[in-house]
């Protein structure tokens, strides 16, 4: 077989992962190279690395740029074939924090063993409702993440961890290099790849002259964008300004703004679309449960589990209004929708419904653990007397549109 037959047969997941074997080859890499189908995931030495996010993040990707993810997938196996720092004084000044969405925490221990979900648990700490702080070690080569093995070899917590790199990111966070916009909005300016890392130093932002308390934006590791949470001019326009860069950024992080009071980052909470902030925080949410729903697919695949994570679609811009179909049958794991498309499966028997009503009726369901955005277990169909209670429930107000493309057995165009 040449390397173009070997690199082309096979499906689209073995493809991948030979593109990266061949890229580890070309690094240099003489020792034994394991592919595992079955956890889509490859070993060098001891240690083995998932390739399901550089997959699925390479199918969002531009054909100009999809050889980033296979570079950076050869880049995490070389360096998780490197012997271990045995004490956390070999990597202590090494030590920096990384955030992440949650989605990337919540989502990938679905249907794992307990004691991989101890793992994850010990190695991340929340940050807001949509994103969490990391901790790795910078090596030559790029970031090894510190794993539950390593707290266990150095005989530390996390939170020891997370503070001594959070003080690293610190000490190289002076002077403060941040560009203020005509429009009144701050950019940082540090380039090194721990821009948005620095939503870490509160401090730090609250040296800026700000009209109100510190509203930040962060979209991708190299930028953080920040304005006061009183100066509404200043808010629109770096909303403004993401959304006509949007892109042009490789690895979006979070487009949901976030401001800090109280001593924590919590949503700012501006959901209309007629305000750039609303219309980034709506599509973030789409993108955010799309890669979860994606995530699920693919976990449930893998563990033989008869259940479905349901799409998420947004009805009203303007309202932020979203609904969701669910099809009884199998286990739907249904986002928290304002409304869902209940299919009875019987001719004109798709009901649209508040979600509220659908549970003060046919619920309470239970939510699926630690995932995030947050899903309904729906393992039930509704019974003959609940579909009843349905059908008398009013349809939601803005929804009628939608009730009306599945009345009659008529399907939406």
């Amino acid at each position: 077989m040449g390397l173009l037959d070997f690199l082309t047969s096979g499906s689209p997941q073995d493809r991948f992962a030979r593109e990266v074997m061949a890229r580890i080859r070309a690094r240099g890499w003489t020792g034994e190279i394991r592919h595992d189908p079955g956890s889509f995931s490859i070993t060098l030495g001891a240690d083995s690395i998932s390739l399901l996010n550089g997959f699925l993040e390479r199918g969002k990707m531009s054909r100009a740029r999809r050889a980033e993810a296979v570079d950076e997938l050869a880049t995490l196996a070389l360096m998780s074939a490197e012997p271990p720092p045995a004490t956390l004084g070999e990597v202590a000044d090494k030590l920096l924090p990384v955030i992440r969405t949650r989605v990337h925490v919540g989502d990938m221990w679905l249907v794992r063993p307990a004691w991989e979900e101890v793992s994850r648990r010990r190695c991340h700490a929340p940050i807001s409702d949509s994103l969490c702080a990391w901790a790795a070690v910078e090596l030559g080569l790029g970031l090894r993440g510190v794993g539950d093995e390593d707290l266990d070899r150095w005989g530390v917590g996390f939170d020891e961890v997370l503070a001594i790199a959070v003080d690293n990111l610190r000490a190289r966070s002076s002077p403060a290099k941040f560009e203020k916009d005509p429009r009144g909005f701050y950019t940082t300016r540090y380039r090194d790849h721990y821009d948005v890392s620095r939503l870490l130093l509160p401090d730090l932002l609250q040296t800026l002259p700000l009209n109100g308390d510190p509203v930040i934006l962060a979209p991708e590791r190299d930028t953080l964008v920040v304005a006061g949470s009183e100066d509404s001019d200043a808010l629109e326009a770096m909303g403004a300004q993401l959304e006509s860069v949007l892109g042009t950024m490789k690895r979006l992080i979070s487009m949901e703004a976030l401001v800090h009071r109280e001593g924590a980052w919590r949503r700012l909470g501006v959901t209309n679309a007629s305000h750039a902030l609303g219309r980034l925080a709506m599509l973030g949410a789409d993108l955010n449960h799309e890669q979860q729903r994606r995530l699920m697919a693919h976990e449930f695949a893998e563990a033989g589990r008869d259940a479905y994570a349901a799409e998420l679609t947004l009805l009203d811009a303007e309202e932020g209004a979203t609904w969701s179909p669910i099809a009884f049958g199998k286990t739907a794991l249904a986002p928290l929708a304002d409304a869902y498309l209940l299919s009875s499966g019987e001719p004109g028997g798709a009901l649209v419904r508040a979600r509220s009503d659908f549970e003060a009726i046919c619920g309470p369901f239970a939510r699926e653990p630690d995932c995030w955005p947050e899903r309904l277990i729906i393992d039930r169909a509704p019974s003959a007397d609940q579909w009843a209670q349905l059908r008398a429930a009013a349809i939601p107000e803005g929804f009628e549109a939608l009730q009306a493309q599945f009345t009659d057995g008529r399907k939406a165009r």
